[in-house]
């Protein structure tokens, strides 16, 4: 608001007295205007019966800052001031889930407004005008918000919004046809050739016959998104929920950790199976009815577990444990990595103590945390009973009063142990009959010939 002041000759007593004209216009217009606490009506206004000398001026317009200022008026003398009053504000912090929203603001009560980009979400200390708007925030392949806000002076506020993703599908095609479609684990009722909607994240498509083995993808899904998954079974025989880890050599050991993980080198292995996940509450409850587990964690791993239990369970369902030489290809590949997926440690792939959870996470929950031929959770979630007695390896002549036939190995940290303890070829070792908090385990099983 742009303020005019005029200033004149004044005479504000009597006729024979001096006198000063002041004219006061404002940007807005409407002001009301007082010199000396006296109201003169609203600008633009003059002013023609001020005495010369010092006065106290003051502009009151709503929803602007009060303007104040103290001018010398000269007899027969004419000045003019402009001001622009300054608009009252509010204060304003937008977030949004996704970030990267745009926000836009529409005034209302103002004939043909059109809406104004005010930015992107995060958005902190937005100052906005006071009056009444449109809150307006959207994102491409999301559905947007809106909502209306009143902007008060010195106001404060912290607006959040969570924005629902839109739809995305995938068409899931299999030779042969009319074959299982299974997401995230959980048989669907629909055969393929199949087109089903997905909410965005990440999932394990998996399409399987009888007869067959069952062919998986992870795919990451992304909001509005059209994807396509093509499956060519082969014949065979692999349990559900099992992979195959293929014969030949891998790299077991690490010269440079821990003495008893040494020597490295090739070991080769025949083929077999091992479970993709860890034995779940749900499962070992269906072995032994009498295990408890929490409300809503049946699909979280068993924990807790003795080695005598985990092989009780293994042999009651047609399967064994692996041994340390299984789990540890299962867990490093072809190549020898250091963690399941590479060689850097990640936090959001695996769920240990750098992750911050107290407990194990569902089985799964970090895709991108899966082993070369499959495997998920072999780092971090539970330790994992293994069938090998704790030993030292062929050509390691470290002597240590552990190995013997006393304690079992565990491999692959949990959620209480460090990204070092979680390693690919980190050794654990404990007695069969000991429950830690965090032992669990997963099966493995010989290829029928």
């Amino acid at each position: 608001m742009l303020v005019v002041l005029s200033l004149a000759g004044v005479g504000c007593n009597s006729p024979d007295e001096p006198t000063a004209i002041l004219r006061v216009t404002s940007t807005p217009e409407g002001a009301e205007v007082l010199v000396d606490g006296i109201s003169y009506g609203e600008s633009p206004v003059t002013i023609e019966d001020l005495a010369p000398g010092e006065h106290h001026i003051i502009l009151l317009l709503e929803n602007y800052m009060r303007f104040t200022k103290r001018i010398d008026l000269k007899q027969d003398e004419a000045n003019q001031l402009e001001f622009a009053l300054v608009h009252e504000n509010g204060t304003f912090t937008i977030t949004s889930d996704p970030p990267g929203s745009q926000v836009f603001l529409t005034a209302k009560n103002v004939e043909e407004a059109e809406p104004v980009l005010l930015g992107e979400t995060p958005m902190e200390q937005v100052k906005i005008n006071t009056g009444e708007y449109l809150l307006e925030i959207s994102k491409e392949n999301y559905i947007g918000d809106s909502q209306e806000i009143e902007v008060l002076p010195r106001d404060y506020q912290i607006l959040e919004y969570k924005l629902k993703a839109l739809s995305a599908s995938i068409q899931i095609f299999s030779v042969p046809t009319n074959a299982q479609i299974w997401i995230n684990d959980e048989l669907r009722a629909d055969e393929t050739p199949a087109k089903i909607p997905l909410m965005p994240g990440e999932y394990n498509i998996g399409v399987y016959l009888p007869g067959h083995n069952m062919e998986e993808k992870v795919m990451i899904i992304e909001p509005n998104g059209k994807y396509k998954f093509e499956a060519s079974l082969k014949k065979g025989d692999r349990p559900l929920g099992m992979v195959l880890v293929p014969e030949g050599e891998f790299i077991m050991g690490d010269d440079n950790k821990s003495p008893d993980e040494r020597p490295m080198k090739k070991i080769n292995l025949p083929a077999f199976y091992i479970d993709k996940y860890e034995v779940t509450n749900a499962q070992f409850k269906e072995v032994f009815p009498k295990h408890t587990f929490e409300d809503n964690m049946e699909k979280h791993p068993v924990k807790g577990i003795t080695w005598n239990q985990a092989a009780d369970y293994a042999t009651k369902v047609g399967k064994r444990l692996p041994t340390e030489e299984e789990w540890e290809k299962a867990a490093r590949g072809s190549n020898g990595k250091e963690y399941p997926w590479g060689a850097i440690f990640d936090s959001e792939l695996a769920v240990t103590e750098e992750s911050g959870n107290l407990s194990p996470k569902a089985i799964g929950t970090y895709k991108k945390g899966v082993s070369e031929y499959g495997c998920f959770d072999m780092s971090g979630n539970v330790y994992e009973w293994t069938s090998s007695w704790y030993n030292p390896y062929e050509g390691n002549s470290t002597v240590n009063v552990e190995y013997g036939k006393i304690y079992r190995v565990l491999r692959g940290g949990s959620y209480l142990t460090d990204a070092f303890e979680s390693r690919s070829a980190r050794r654990h070792y404990a007695r069969p009959d000991s429950n830690k908090e965090d032992f669990g385990f997963r099966c493995a099983k010989d290829l029928t010939r």
